[in-house]
């Protein structure tokens, strides 16, 4: 085989590798679900003027074709001569570059309706994700609606979902019949979607609260109720300890009663009853939670003013029982009947014993009388 056979059969092979590549690719081009989509659907705007142009460009796609495959023929009937003469290589040449030009130009084609179509199939794509999601989510939302018994002149979520379920279907409609409308500078425009996707979340998760409130709303009232059951309880034992202190503690002035919170609360929980039994649930919702701070907070301080309320009675129990633990020291050491001794100590226990007693006079009282052991202590150790 002479080289310029040589050449041209490795190009008529690079030609044939060539062509079986282009006719692939024609092929599926023609399967595209971009393709199909926007043969199988009625547009308008943008999308509509892009499929026009997209159908011409398929029949010069493939008129291209059929050119190329016809070049390429015609360098095969040249390969075939038994003997090809310089003017076959001329002939060749040209036809290969021929072939060239026309591979390039159907490149170029290919690429800009690939664009479209690709374009397409990726819009639809992703916008039928969010519009999946939020249709998903509305219908969930309008059961609850429609279980929860809200509606839309006195509720702002069922309100509001009739404007969503618009946006939605307006959404949705522009995805079928113009999605290259959401594609902006090579990306599909997700922006308006997900806004609509995140308040349909947000409308779900708002009636999916109410739904937990009504299922859960009975044992929390109950549980309200006991709380302040406790807490009246907490307050009626601190007026108790206060009369006690007042009574049976020198002050320098009566100890003031202090506010109840267990009525009013008592007042805001029947009030809280009453819309759960006529299903206000939108009400509770926004009643119940601080109802139940405000429960927690009185029940934490009346515990607190309890407390407070029967300290100096505690004060006075510790300093009796600090007076009657060295009155036995002092027997230990054989000072009972210590004169000096015994005086302090019955007057320790005068204070402490009267009523109203001296907190103030009797704690000197006593460290008076502790002191006193202690140096009797002190001095029999010396000895």
């Amino acid at each position: 085989m002479t080289p310029f056979a040589e050449a041209l059969e490795e190009a008529a092979e690079r030609l044939a590798r060539k062509q079986q590549e282009v006719v692939d690719k024609l092929i599926n081009l023609e399967d595209h679900l971009g393709r199909r989509l926007l043969d199988s659907t009625t547009l308008e705007g943008e999308s509509r003027e892009c499929r026009a142009t997209v159908l011409d460009e398929f029949a010069t796609l493939w008129a291209q074709y059929e050119r190329y495959r016809s070049v390429a023929a015609q360098v095969r009937t040249v390969m075939a001569r038994p003997r090809p003469t310089k003017a076959d290589q001329c002939v060749a040449e040209e036809l290969m570059s021929e072939a060239d030009e026309l591979a390039a130009a159907i490149e170029r084609i290919y690429d800009g309706i690939h664009e479209v179509v690709t374009a397409t199939d990726e819009v639809w794509t992703v916008t039928a994700q969010r519009i999946g999601a939020c249709d998903t989510l509305l219908r969930q939302a309008q059961t609850l609606v429609e279980n929860l018994g809200l509606t839309v002149s006195h509720d702002p979520t069922a309100k509001g979902m009739a404007e969503l379920t618009g946006r939605l279907n307006e959404m949705r409609r522009i995805s079928l019949t113009d999605p290259l409308w959401f594609w902006v500078d090579g990306a599909v425009a997700v922006q308006e979607a997900d806004q609509l996707l995140a308040q349909c979340e947000q409308a779900h998760a708002d009636l999916q609260a109410l739904a937990e409130l009504r299922q859960h709303a009975s044992c929390r009232l109950d549980q309200l109720g006991g709380m302040i059951t406790e807490l009246r309880g907490l307050e009626e034992e601190t007026s108790v300890q206060r009369r006690l202190v007042n009574a049976k503690i020198l002050t320098a002035a009566a100890t003031d009663e202090g506010a109840h919170s267990a009525d009013p609360l008592g007042l805001r929980l029947a009030t809280a009853l009453q819309l759960h039994r006529c299903e206000h649930w939108r009400q509770l919702a926004s009643e119940l939670p601080d109802l139940e701070r405000d429960v927690i907070a009185a029940r934490k301080r009346a515990k607190v003013e309890l407390i407070e309320a029967g300290w100096p009675l505690q004060q006075r129990a510790e300093l009796r029982g600090r007076l009657s633990a060295y009155r036995a020291k002092a027997a230990g050491l054989g000072r009972i009947e210590d004169l000096a001794l015994e005086q302090r100590y019955q007057r320790a226990r005068t204070l402490l014993w009267r009523a109203p007693c001296d907190l103030v006079a009797a704690a000197a009282a006593v460290a008076e009388y502790l002191d006193a052991v202690n140096a009797t202590a002190t001095n029999e150790d010396s000895a």
